[in-house]
Formats: structure tokens, sequence, C-alpha cells
């Protein structure tokens, strides 16, 4: 099933009229209705299914697979390197202003 919602999807990725309609829909029944529409076959609970997967499968690339505790120290050293870079910068803004 996920093949054939891959396939809809794509669909409607390249085609803007139905990009418009599948983006209209009030809800995930009228997305699978549209989708019978044009001859596909597959239910909310596997669009559903689908989409979760997809969205793992999403995140992971765009997190290179780290772990949300891995995101977590790394945005802590970024904050941390970030307060010492400004803390320098002031330093170095009065000592030249009381030169």
């Amino acid at each position: 099933m996920k093949k054939e919602i891959e396939a809809f999807f794509y669909q409607a990725a390249t085609n803007a009229e139905l990009n418009e309609r599948v983006t209209a829909a009030p809800n995930p029944e009228g997305v699978v209705a549209l989708a019978a529409e044009m001859g596909f076959s597959f239910s909310v609970a596997e669009l559903y299914e689908a989409t979760v997967a997809i969205s793992d499968e999403a995140l992971e690339d765009v997190v290179g697979g780290a772990t949300v505790r891995e995101l977590t120290m790394q945005y802590n050293q970024a904050a941390e390197l970030s307060s010492i870079v400004a803390k320098k910068y002031n330093d170095l803004k009065v000592s030249r202003m009381g030169h």
C-alpha cells in the first residue's frame, strides 16, 4: 500500500491542479476519496501509517540520525560558544573604548 500512496502523492506533487485539490481536502477521508477517484486504493489508516513512516524517515534525514539527546547537547554547546563569543566581543569593545 505504501507504494500506492507514494505514487498518489508523487502525482499530486507533479500536478498543480491535483496538488490544490489534495491541499483543499478537509480531512484525511477527503484525501482518500480523492485518491479513489483517481484509481488509487488505500484507507485512512494506511495513509496515516505511511505518513508517520515518511515523517520518521524525513526527520532522520534532516537530523542525520541524531537522537534528541545528541541534538540537545549540540544546541547547548552552540549556545555556550555563542555566549563566550559575545563576552569576548564585549570585552574587546570595552578595552578599545578605554584606549
